[in-house]
C-alpha cells in the first residue's frame, strides 16, 4: 500500500506541474540517503500557477528505515495554495493569502492559514517568509517560517530553510548546497534539522543524493 501511495503521488506530482503554462511550472525528484539515519529517502516536489495570482506548491517527502534501508514506509506531504494581493495594488502583488495542509505517518492532519511573502529581492535569490496564525487542530498552535535561496554561480547554488513552531515550540531546518552536473541534472548535498525545546532530542542528519529536473 505504501509503494502504491508512492507512486500514487508522484502522477499526481507530474499532474500538478502540467496544468499550466511551461514557464510556471516546476517538477523535481530528488532520491538520497540519509547518512545518520542509514537508509534512502526521497523527496518529489512541484510548483505551478494554474491561473492568475494563484501559485500551488507540494512536496512529498517518503523515508525507508535502517532496518529496511530500501522500503519507504514512512511519509510526509505537504501542499500549500497561495493568492497574490496584486489585484488590489501591484505593489503588494509579493504577498499572498496562504492555506497550507500538513500530513503524514503518524502525524496529525493539520491545515494552517495566513500570509506570506515571495519574491526576488536581488539578482538569483528568492526569498519566501511565512506566518500561520490560524490551524485547524486548535493545539498545534501557530507557525513562523523562512525560505531563502541564493544562485552563488551559474551551477552552484545555496539555500536555507527554518520553520518555527510555537507548539511544542520545536524549531525545523534544511541547509542545502546542490552543483548542477548537466541542465536537469544536480547533485545535492542537505542538512536535515529537527531542534525542539528539550535539546538532548535534537535529531540533525545530513543528506545526499541527485536531484532532477523535469
Amino acid at each position: 500500500m505504501n509503494k502504491i501511495l508512492l507512486i500514487g503521488s508522484v502522477a499526481v506530482a507530474f499532474a500538478l506541474s502540467g496544468c499550466a503554462t511551461p514557464k510556471n511550472n516546476s517538477l523535481s525528484v530528488f532520491p538520497a540517503y540519509n547518512a545518520k539515519h542509514q537508509h534512502a529517502t526521497v523527496r518529489v516536489e512541484g510548483m505551478s500557477e494554474p491561473v492568475e495570482r494563484v501559485k500551488v506548491y507540494s512536496f512529498l517527502d517518503a523515508d525507508a528505515t535502517k532496518e529496511k534501508p530500501a522500503d519507504f514506509e514512512h511519509f510526509y506531504w505537504e501542499g500549500r495554495a497561495s493568492y497574490s494581493l496584486g489585484a488590489i495594488d501591484a505593489t503588494i502583488a509579493p504577498v499572498s493569502i496562504a492555506a497550507e495542509y500538513n500530513g503524514g505517518t503518524g502525524i496529525e492532519d493539520t491545515v494552517r492559514a495566513g500570509a506570506m511573502f515571495a519574491n526576488s529581492l536581488w539578482e538569483g535569490n528568492f526569498t519566501m517568509a511565512k506566518v500561520y496564525p490560524i490551524e485547524s487542530s486548535g493545539h498545534i498552535g501557530m507557525q513562523a517560517g523562512l525560505f531563502v535561496s541564493q544562485d552563488v554561480t551559474d551551477r552552484v547554488g545555496v539555500s536555507a530553510l527554518a520553520e518555527y513552531n510555537f507548539k511544542p515550540q520545536a524549531v525545523y531546518g534544511e541547509a542545502e548546497v546542490g552543483v548542477k552536473l548537466t541542465d536537469r541534472l544536480s547533485a545535492v548535498g542537505q542538512v536535515r534539522a529537527f531542534i525542539p525545546k528539550k535539546s538532548d532530542e535534537n535529531d540533525i542528519a545530513p543528506v545526499v543524493g541527485v536531484r532532477y529536473e523535469f
